[in-house]
């Protein structure tokens, strides 16, 4: 009878033993090492140090080339703005630029700086002896200098002249050099803004047409071409320059850089 009980007892799994692992087997299973050593360590900071110079002058270059493409962007838009609103208006507007040194009225950036804004005559005339009414806020582009942006240039760099030169307005059989606004004699009174004085003007006509005379009267004409150039301040081993020609008669505006 006992042993008809214990043939048919209910089958009991086995639970398995407990593997016995001591301390030192413990950690190397199952725990990360302790760290890194410190000459692991250093040689770390080493190559971060080396990958950090050999970064930071290409970063400083795509930064300079960032902020001369955006000044030329800028200048762009507010010449073209202020030919729209001198058509849209049928009135004369003047676009005027000065160069502020780094400790001029109206330059906080302690750089070379251009400056650049936009006024319309008050009653539609070039020689109206009311104050111009501002159109636009004051343009900075720290860091750069308003230049004669010609192939003639003698600030401009040799590289860019030479992109110029290909590049030149072709008027029939003439071919006439862009005539540059940095060294326009003759300026428009009275445009004045945030304390900056603007002695660089362009005259831009009710049909949109652009010139350097300030104060043109009906037989005046337009010029062929126009140039400005904008030159990196200090100026750099590596140059990084631009020039904007502006097409008087059609308002095209063509921009040039390395």
């Amino acid at each position: 009878m006992y042993e008809l009980i214990r043939m048919h007892a209910p089958y009991r799994e086995k639970v398995p033993r407990p593997i016995a692992i001591n301390t030192a087997t413990f950690r190397k299973l199952f725990l990360l090492p302790a760290g890194f050593s410190l000459v692991e360590l250093l040689g770390v900071i080493a190559v971060i140090g080396v990958l950090m110079l050999l970064a930071v002058p290409a970063i400083t270059s795509l930064n300079r080339a960032g902020q001369m493409g955006n000044a030329v962007d800028e200048v762009a838009s507010l010449i073209e703005l202020a030919r729209t609103e001198a058509m849209a208006r049928n009135t004369y507007v003047w676009v005027g630029f000065a160069n502020l040194g780094p400790n001029s009225t109206g330059n906080t950036s302690g750089l070379d700086t251009v400056a650049a804004a936009a006024f319309a005559s008050p009653d539609g005339t070039a020689t109206s002896s009311l104050a111009p009414i501002s159109l636009t806020k004051t343009l900075r582009a720290p860091g750069l200098r308003l230049v004669d942006g010609s192939w003639t240039s003698s600030e401009l760099s040799s590289d860019l002249k030479t992109k110029l030169t290909a590049e030149k307005y072709t008027e029939g059989t003439r071919t006439p050099a862009p005539v540059p606004l940095a060294d326009n004699p003759t300026n428009r009174t009275g445009l004045t803004q945030n304390g900056i004085t603007f002695n660089k003007t362009l005259t831009i006509t009710p049909q949109g047409q652009m010139m350097l005379k300030p104060q043109p009267t009906g037989t005046d004409g337009f010029n062929f071409v126009i140039s400005l150039g904008l030159q990196r301040r200090p100026v750099s081993a590596s140059p990084d320059d631009a020039a904007l020609w502006l097409y008087g008669g059609s308002g095209q505006i063509r921009t040039f850089r390395l």
